[in-house]
Protein backbone atom coordinates (compact mmCIF):
# COMPACT_ATOMS: atom_id res chain seq x y z
CA UNK A 1 0.00 0.00 0.00
CA UNK A 2 1.29 3.49 -0.91
CA UNK A 3 1.54 5.93 1.96
CA UNK A 4 -0.17 9.34 1.85
CA UNK A 5 3.18 11.05 1.64
CA UNK A 6 4.26 8.97 -1.37
CA UNK A 7 0.91 9.66 -3.08
CA UNK A 8 1.37 13.38 -2.48
CA UNK A 9 4.94 13.31 -3.85
CA UNK A 10 3.83 11.27 -6.85
CA UNK A 11 0.98 13.72 -7.52
CA UNK A 12 3.35 16.69 -7.19
CA UNK A 13 5.85 15.09 -9.57
CA UNK A 14 3.06 14.48 -12.10
CA UNK A 15 1.87 18.07 -11.75
CA UNK A 16 5.40 19.40 -12.31
CA UNK A 17 5.90 17.15 -15.34
CA UNK A 18 2.62 18.40 -16.86
CA UNK A 19 3.57 22.04 -16.20
CA UNK A 20 6.99 21.56 -17.82
CA UNK A 21 5.38 19.94 -20.86
CA UNK A 22 2.74 22.66 -21.22
CA UNK A 23 5.17 25.55 -20.87
CA UNK A 24 7.85 24.02 -23.11
CA UNK A 25 5.46 23.25 -25.97
CA UNK A 26 5.33 26.26 -28.32
CA UNK A 27 1.95 27.82 -28.97
CA UNK A 28 1.04 27.41 -32.61
CA UNK A 29 -0.57 30.58 -33.92
CA UNK A 30 -3.08 30.07 -36.67
CA UNK A 31 -2.48 32.88 -39.11
CA UNK A 32 -4.02 32.54 -42.57
CA UNK A 33 -1.79 32.99 -45.61
CA UNK A 34 -2.77 33.51 -49.23
CA UNK A 35 -0.78 31.33 -51.63
CA UNK A 36 0.45 32.55 -55.01
CA UNK A 37 2.67 31.33 -57.82
CA UNK A 38 6.09 32.90 -58.42
CA UNK A 39 8.95 32.10 -60.75
CA UNK A 40 12.65 32.45 -60.23
CA UNK A 41 14.20 33.26 -63.58
CA UNK A 42 17.58 33.49 -65.22
CA UNK A 43 17.46 34.12 -68.94
CA UNK A 44 15.20 31.46 -70.44
CA UNK A 45 15.30 29.26 -67.31
CA UNK A 46 12.34 29.52 -64.92
CA UNK A 47 11.65 27.65 -61.69
CA UNK A 48 8.07 27.78 -60.34
CA UNK A 49 7.27 27.93 -56.64
CA UNK A 50 4.02 28.16 -54.73
CA UNK A 51 4.54 30.64 -51.92
CA UNK A 52 2.61 31.78 -48.89
CA UNK A 53 2.45 35.58 -48.87
CA UNK A 54 3.48 37.28 -45.61
CA UNK A 55 2.66 40.97 -45.72
CA UNK A 56 0.98 41.81 -42.42
CA UNK A 57 2.98 42.09 -39.21
CA UNK A 58 1.20 39.05 -37.80
CA UNK A 59 1.95 36.96 -40.90
CA UNK A 60 5.59 38.06 -40.93
CA UNK A 61 6.04 37.29 -37.24
CA UNK A 62 4.77 33.73 -37.73
CA UNK A 63 6.44 33.02 -41.07
CA UNK A 64 7.18 29.32 -41.48
CA UNK A 65 7.41 28.68 -37.73
CA UNK A 66 6.06 25.40 -36.35
CA UNK A 67 6.04 23.61 -39.71
CA UNK A 68 7.72 20.23 -39.77
CA UNK A 69 7.88 19.94 -43.58
CA UNK A 70 7.41 21.97 -46.74
CA UNK A 71 7.44 20.65 -50.29
CA UNK A 72 10.47 21.21 -52.51
CA UNK A 73 8.54 23.71 -54.65
CA UNK A 74 7.04 25.66 -51.73
CA UNK A 75 8.19 28.77 -49.91
CA UNK A 76 7.19 32.00 -48.26
CA UNK A 77 7.47 35.51 -49.67
CA UNK A 78 7.78 38.33 -47.10
CA UNK A 79 6.75 41.59 -48.78
CA UNK A 80 7.56 45.00 -47.31
CA UNK A 81 5.50 48.11 -48.05
CA UNK A 82 8.78 50.00 -48.44
CA UNK A 83 12.32 48.61 -48.70
CA UNK A 84 13.83 48.04 -45.28
CA UNK A 85 16.59 46.11 -43.58
CA UNK A 86 15.13 42.74 -42.65
CA UNK A 87 16.25 40.89 -39.54
CA UNK A 88 15.15 37.27 -39.45
CA UNK A 89 15.68 34.33 -37.15
CA UNK A 90 14.77 30.66 -37.14
CA UNK A 91 13.25 30.37 -33.65
CA UNK A 92 10.48 27.73 -33.71
CA UNK A 93 11.21 27.05 -37.38
CA UNK A 94 11.94 23.34 -37.49
CA UNK A 95 13.13 23.05 -41.10
CA UNK A 96 16.33 24.49 -42.61
CA UNK A 97 15.74 27.26 -45.15
CA UNK A 98 17.48 29.18 -47.91
CA UNK A 99 16.76 32.94 -47.72
CA UNK A 100 16.82 35.18 -50.79
CA UNK A 101 16.78 38.97 -50.31
CA UNK A 102 15.07 40.87 -53.16
CA UNK A 103 15.21 44.46 -54.40
CA UNK A 104 12.16 46.40 -55.70
CA UNK A 105 12.48 44.86 -59.16
CA UNK A 106 12.61 41.33 -57.78
CA UNK A 107 16.32 40.80 -58.35
CA UNK A 108 18.09 38.61 -55.81
CA UNK A 109 20.68 40.79 -54.07
CA UNK A 110 21.80 38.42 -51.30
CA UNK A 111 21.43 34.73 -50.44
CA UNK A 112 21.76 32.93 -47.12
CA UNK A 113 21.81 29.16 -47.56
CA UNK A 114 20.79 26.46 -45.10
CA UNK A 115 19.71 28.61 -42.13
CA UNK A 116 19.88 26.55 -38.93
CA UNK A 117 16.50 25.37 -37.56
CA UNK A 118 15.36 26.83 -34.22
CA UNK A 119 18.33 29.22 -34.03
CA UNK A 120 18.00 32.67 -32.47
CA UNK A 121 20.97 34.00 -34.46
CA UNK A 122 19.96 37.06 -36.47
CA UNK A 123 19.99 36.62 -40.25
CA UNK A 124 20.16 39.90 -42.11
CA UNK A 125 21.46 41.81 -45.12
CA UNK A 126 22.98 45.25 -44.65
CA UNK A 127 20.90 46.92 -47.38
CA UNK A 128 17.15 47.67 -47.43
CA UNK A 129 15.17 45.08 -49.41
CA UNK A 130 11.65 45.02 -50.81
CA UNK A 131 11.08 41.35 -50.00
CA UNK A 132 12.59 38.14 -48.74
CA UNK A 133 11.89 34.70 -50.17
CA UNK A 134 12.31 31.60 -48.01
CA UNK A 135 12.73 28.25 -49.76
CA UNK A 136 13.56 24.76 -48.49
CA UNK A 137 17.28 24.43 -47.77
CA UNK A 138 19.11 23.11 -50.80
CA UNK A 139 16.90 24.86 -53.36
CA UNK A 140 19.61 27.44 -54.11
CA UNK A 141 22.25 24.76 -54.63
CA UNK A 142 19.97 22.35 -56.53
CA UNK A 143 18.76 24.99 -59.01
CA UNK A 144 22.00 26.95 -59.16
CA UNK A 145 20.21 30.12 -58.03
CA UNK A 146 22.57 33.10 -57.76
CA UNK A 147 22.43 36.80 -56.98
CA UNK A 148 21.17 38.61 -60.05
CA UNK A 149 18.48 36.01 -60.76
CA UNK A 150 14.98 37.45 -60.60
CA UNK A 151 11.73 36.61 -58.85
CA UNK A 152 8.71 37.16 -61.07
CA UNK A 153 5.50 37.72 -59.15
CA UNK A 154 2.09 39.21 -59.89
CA UNK A 155 2.91 42.29 -57.80
CA UNK A 156 3.94 45.27 -59.91
CA UNK A 157 7.34 45.51 -58.27
CA UNK A 158 8.19 41.98 -59.36
CA UNK A 159 6.85 41.97 -62.92
CA UNK A 160 9.28 42.13 -65.81
CA UNK A 161 9.17 45.50 -67.49
CA UNK A 162 7.30 45.56 -70.81
CA UNK A 163 9.58 45.98 -73.84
Amino acid sequence: MISSRKKMLLGLALLIACAVWIFSTPVRPTVAFKEELIYISRGSQMWPYTVAIAETGEQQRQGLMYRRHIDDNYGMLFINKEPQIMNMWMKNTFIPLDMLFLDRKGYIVNIIENATPDSTDIITYDQPVAALLELPAGAVKDKGIVTGDRVIHSRTMFRPRPK
